[in-house]
């Protein structure tokens, strides 16, 4: 998958859960964004796996807590080098 697609992919999920603009996902975050609590957190790991299919771990998945980390993350993890 190209980087490209990987980061609309992603973008169009937070989008569609957090209701929010394209140019503010690098600003939002897990505790800092009021609509991103622990609930929306599980349910937008489910999503990204089930769009990417992959599984995240449970380490990872703690540490997953901003567009921008989850954007390197699925780059990292889907672009084979």
């Amino acid at each position: 998958m190209k980087k490209d697609l990987i980061i609309r992919n992603l973008e169009n999920i937070f989008i569609k859960n957090f209701k929010i603009k394209r140019n503010k996902l690098s600003l939002i975050s897990l505790g800092d964004f009021y609509k991103w609590d622990s609930l929306t957190h599980i349910k937008l790991m489910i999503e990204i796996e089930k769009k990417f299919n992959i599984s995240i771990n449970n380490s990872a998945r703690v540490s997953l807590t901003s567009f921008e980390k989850l954007k390197d993350y699925l780059i990292k993890t889907l672009i084979k080098s």
